[in-house]
């Protein structure tokens, strides 16, 4: 065990006690002083670098427009959005056509077994289906199929499709829906 005795008056040795706090108060901020300068010379640094980088950016970006390559580039740049465009207007006009094979199989599917046609024709948003069927029946039935499809809208026959029982020829106008 180690025994100190300090003799100092103790004015003394208040004297010394506040001379070694204020130099550790000065160590401190001279720390802190320079830790901030430090810092304040890196910011400076790295503001001067972007600075610089920024004026060699935009002089070689006024030589690169120079350059008859960025022209060529530009231009074929704006060839291609109008070629874009001009597909977006195509495919744009072909969603709002009908399908004329979707129309077809789809009569196809409602053709009952005793019915048979001889010609189809469309024109202008109208449907126009000739054709033969063996009884009445068949021609009711085809008929009321045709007029819950859909695709399309009034169905149209003259009244001479139903004068007869059997062995008929009709025709029906059909209005396509979009």
């Amino acid at each position: 065990m180690k025994v100190t005795i300090n003799l100092l008056p103790s004015n003394k040795k208040e004297t010394i006690r506040i001379q070694q706090l204020a130099g550790r108060v000065l160590e401190i901020g001279f720390l802190a002083i320079t830790a901030v300068m430090v810092f304040s010379l890196f910011l400076l640094a790295c503001l001067f670098i972007i600075n610089l980088q920024g004026e060699i950016i935009e002089k070689e970006s006024i030589e690169l427009k120079k350059v008859m390559v960025y022209n060529e580039v530009q231009k074929t740049h704006e060839a291609v959005n109008e070629y874009y465009q001009s597909t977006q207007q195509l495919d744009n006009g072909l969603s709002d056509q009908v399908s004329y094979i979707n129309l077809l199989e789809k009569i196809n599917d409602l053709i009952p077994d005793d019915l048979f046609l001889q010609e189809i024709s469309i024109a202008e948003d109208k449907l126009v289906i000739n054709g033969f069927s063996s009884n009445r029946n068949a021609l009711i039935e085809f008929r009321d199929r045709l007029e819950t499809e859909e695709s399309f809208g009034s169905v149209e026959s003259p009244i001479s499709n139903f004068t007869a029982s059997e062995n008929v020829n009709f025709i029906f106008t059909i209005d396509i829906n979009k």
